[in-house]
């Protein structure tokens, strides 16, 4: 069966061509513009495929001669959309600015976590030329689809050892740890830990940075005194509970900067001050600003860099040259505020 025969397709991509030819997306662009750069053997090929789907391109005539859109996709998924994650609006902002100057838009669509019909739909419309992910793990479908057709992508985040290393990362550890030595530092002793769960590469990093960090000082951070979930008022609650113990924290470790904001309202609900009784920290950098009372001391991720680098490694590929062989591990930076 060919692809226009397939039940609820009404049009071929460039991507099916390429798919049912066993050529690359290039390729059948190169035979379509008569471009060389193909044996007469695979121009056959192409050509055949051509005429039993009927693909006719449908791209103006400049994408036509440049093959490319210049659009680049950004899936978003809710968590994006949740005004409690404003870090995962600040990157995309960044992202904006990066592909900008370079003369290619940013095509934002809605894509669940596991919608892999919703990503695929968009990967062969043929309206992108690459994409950039955030938060992505080693099997992630969408970089598994992306190989398979053959279309550039780069993420934010780590791909698996047997996946294309198009990543950039940040140095979650490193920071966690030099966050941990300032409050020491500060006469920090009795610690907590809170976050949204989740077993991510850098939530797991995070959380057992400050475990090993805090145990490395002659410290502990019990049991009770680790919070993860990703419920706000059960957390809430929890933090109410561990304020109220006679062994209560004097620092307060949260995964986010957002959390560390739902932290400090807890501290002063409690009747103790922030940054004195008890101190509290965040990680990520993307609400430095929003206390009220205090300055927040933080890990900041370098949104911009990341965001340049993401959009470099993307054009590279689109350029013709392979997908990076090593992905990238970013420093974070230490910001000392007045909550800590």
């Amino acid at each position: 069966m060919t692809t226009s025969e397939r039940p609820g397709r009404t049009t071929v991509s460039i991507i099916d061509v390429a798919h049912l030819a066993g050529v690359s997306r290039q390729t059948v662009s190169n035979v379509v513009n008569d471009r060389g750069g193909f044996s007469e053997e695979t121009r056959s090929k192409v050509l055949q495929v051509i005429a039993e789907t009927g693909y006719k391109p449908n791209r103006a005539a400049r994408q036509l001669r440049t093959n490319r859109s210049r659009h680049i996709g950004y899936p978003l998924h809710t968590g994006h959309v949740d005004p409690r994650n404003p870090f995962a609006l600040l990157l995309l902002k960044a992202v904006a600015d990066a592909v900008a100057p370079l003369g290619h838009s940013l095509i934002v669509f809605a894509c669940g976590d596991d919608d892999d019909d919703t990503f695929r739909s968009w990967a062969r419309s043929g309206e992108v030329d690459g994409f950039v992910f955030d938060r992505v793990v080693p099997g992630d479908y969408r970089t598994a689809a992306c190989a398979e057709l053959g279309i550039p992508f780069s993420v934010m985040g780590r791909t698996g050892p047997q996946e294309a290393q198009s990543w950039v990362d940040t140095d979650s550890r490193s920071g966690m740890l030099s966050l941990v030595d300032y409050l020491v530092g500060r006469g920090r002793r009795r610690f907590a830990f809170v976050d949204n769960g989740g077993s991510e590469p850098w939530v797991v990093d995070r959380i057992a940075a400050a475990h090993e960090r805090v145990a490395e000082h002659g410290l502990d951070l019990p049991e009770w005194a680790v919070i993860r979930d990703g419920d706000y008022s059960a957390l809430g609650a929890r933090l109410d509970e561990i304020l109220r113990r006679p062994e209560r924290p004097d620092a307060i470790i949260a995964g986010s900067d957002v959390l560390a904001l739902v932290a400090a309202s807890r501290i002063r609900e409690a009747g103790l001050r922030v940054g004195v009784d008890v101190g509290v920290t965040g990680f990520d950098g993307g609400m430095q600003g929003w206390l009220v009372d205090e300055s927040l001391t933080t890990v900041r991720i370098p949104a911009a860099r990341v965001a340049e680098l993401l959009v470099t490694r993307l054009m590279a590929q689109l350029d013709g040259g392979p997908p990076t062989k090593h992905g990238l591990v970013l420093p974070t930076e230490l910001v000392i505020g007045t909550s800590g």
